[in-house]
């Protein structure tokens, strides 16, 4: 069965003299991939793990990159299917297991588009892996996302349907009148949550009824997004649109307005979701999106 992926756009800055440029990381590529994946092979951190640039490979001016994590310090353990034992899997001597993480690099727009999921590496720790490479140059730099340009609202509100609703409200924080939903229902939702549970926090989700194919509500969406949005008490606010049968599901966050998309894979003839079947639907889905 399918696989949903996350994936993220992000920039390297350059920051010299006072001034702030994106970077152009082809210089960097070309000359790692003129070393091995051995050298290419870097521990970041006081732990035993060790990270390496397994796979680059430059294609139409798009880098693809393929990242592994190598953990020695965690013992892994598994359930035997359908017996419910459990034991601790031992590994033999030289021997690892491999956390592999996705991403692209386009030259011409210089954007970095990762895979976020679980056990990817982290765009902080991606940026350690090149901090030694950065350190031979001027400046300071800065991995940083890109944002929806003030349009994650419209691409909610224009959206075909829109399928999911995510909010974490903290009942703890002042808010005042103005700034409080007066949508129905959602400002009474709130007002149960705080006064009749007497709740502190909370975390919603709404889904689509699987009978409805229209999606959730667009009047009670696009006309609450944007006093939740205005809301302190709202700490997350998210919605999955999509804009045809045939299209991907997207994550619009309306709080953070990180550019991100979703993707779904199928696993490989094994089972597995691996780089082989990952990084064709993140390239077909970047080159779809640019």
């Amino acid at each position: 069965m399918p696989k949903k992926i996350s994936c993220e756009y992000y920039s390297i800055c350059k920051i010299e003299n006072g001034k702030e440029n994106l970077f152009d990381m082809d210089s960097i590529f070309n000359a790692l991939s003129n070393k091995t994946a051995v050298e290419r092979t870097k521990k970041l951190d006081s732990s035993e793990n060790l990270y390496r640039l397994h796979e680059l490979e430059k294609n139409d001016n798009i880098w693809e990159i393929r990242f592994l994590k190598m953990r020695k310090d965690i013992l892994e353990q598994v359930e035997e299917e359908g017996e419910g034992a459990i034991e601790t899997l031992e590994l033999e001597k030289g021997k690892c297991l491999v956390d592999s993480t996705s991403a692209l690099y386009d030259v011409e727009s210089k954007v970095l588009f990762i895979q976020r999921n679980r056990n990817a590496l982290t765009p902080s720790r991606i940026y350690d892996f090149f901090e030694s490479e950065f350190n031979k140059i001027n400046g300071e730099f800065e991995i940083r996302p890109i944002e929806n340009s003030g349009l994650s609202e419209n691409k909610v509100k224009r959206s075909a349907k829109q399928t999911k609703l995510e909010l974490s409200i903290n009942f703890n924080r002042a808010v005042s009148d103005e700034y409080k939903s007066d949508v129905a229902p959602i400002d009474s939702l709130f007002n149960i949550l705080e006064n009749d549970f007497d709740s502190g926090r909370a975390k919603i989700i709404i889904t689509q009824n699987a009978k409805n194919e229209d999606g959730l509500c667009r009047r009670i969406i696009n006309k609450g997004i944007d006093k939740l949005k205005m809301d302190p008490r709202v700490s997350t606010l998210r919605v999955n649109v999509k804009n045809g049968e045939d299209t991907q599901v997207e994550v619009v966050d309306l709080l953070l307005n990180k550019k991100q998309v979703v993707i779904n894979v199928m696993p490989n003839e094994k089972g597995i979701y691996n780089h082989s079947v990952i990084y064709p639907k993140m390239l077909e889905k970047y080159l779809d999106e640019k």
